[in-house]
């Protein structure tokens, strides 16, 4: 069980520089998306890291447990129409740029037009895929994962998801492009609880099953300076 460190996603959330761990906009070249790197083998994904019943004594540090260079962890997830995605089979033609996010985080609704950009720019070499996670600040005096008990912000008008067909219909309501795949989390939280407990991280990662930038808090400039260096 993790201890909190009082910080929410509204209060790291403005454009301060992502942590040590973002790959440069100056790195090596990767290969390309129709190149066919050698490949390490994806670590794997685990859940429950928490059991979901959020309390004082329960609740979560918001970290990253990667850091650029690490192998990726495989996933499985479905979309909000039910359809299955792994990232092995993602990563096949092209990186991966990953994504996390909530309906009640005010820092991921707010960069989410961002997201879209990237997936509007880059979609021909490069899948965008958002994991909508944990309820960061939900309403109706539910608790917060990061504090465990409630701690209502901007979009806490919408209670705790309490299931997995909750937890779609949340993502559901939140607009974007389509071009922005959206996955959702079981109730498990096998990306949250491997990649970071961080309700809008941003992870970069190349066919070489590895990744390329870790974002504690997704900073746009810095990683579209990772996904073009990724790309040349």
């Amino acid at each position: 069980m993790f201890l909190l460190t009082l910080v929410g996603c509204s209060l790291l959330g403005g454009d301060a520089a992502p942590k040590k761990s973002d790959a440069p906009a100056a790195a090596p070249s990767a290969p390309v998306a129709s190149e066919a790197p050698e490949t390490a083998a994806l670590k794997t994904a685990s859940g429950g890291c928490f059991s979901g019943d959020w309390s004082p004594e329960n609740h979560a540090e918001l970290e990253v447990f990667v850091e650029a260079g690490d192998a990726a962890f495989e996933f499985s997830l479905q979309d909000v129409d039910g359809a299955t995605h792994t990232l092995s089979e993602l990563l096949e033609d092209k990186p991966v740029a990953l994504f996390t996010g909530s309906y009640s985080c005010p820092v991921y609704r707010k960069k989410r037009k961002q997201i879209d950009r990237i997936a509007k720019n880059f979609g021909d070499q490069l899948h965008v895929v958002v994991v909508h996670g944990p309820e960061a600040h939900p309403g109706e005096g539910d608790p917060s994962p990061y504090r465990g008990d409630s701690w209502p912000l901007k979009f806490s008008d919408k209670p705790l998801d309490r299931s997995f067909e909750e937890r779609v219909e949340l993502a559901r309501a939140v607009d974007g492009s389509p071009k922005t795949l959206v996955l959702v989390e079981p109730m498990e939280n096998p990306v949250w609880c491997s990649y970071g407990t961080v309700p809008n991280g941003a992870f970069l990662i190349g066919q070489d099953r590895k990744l390329h930038a870790v974002h504690d808090w997704f900073d746009p400039g810095t990683f579209v300076g990772s996904v073009e260096a990724l790309l040349q």
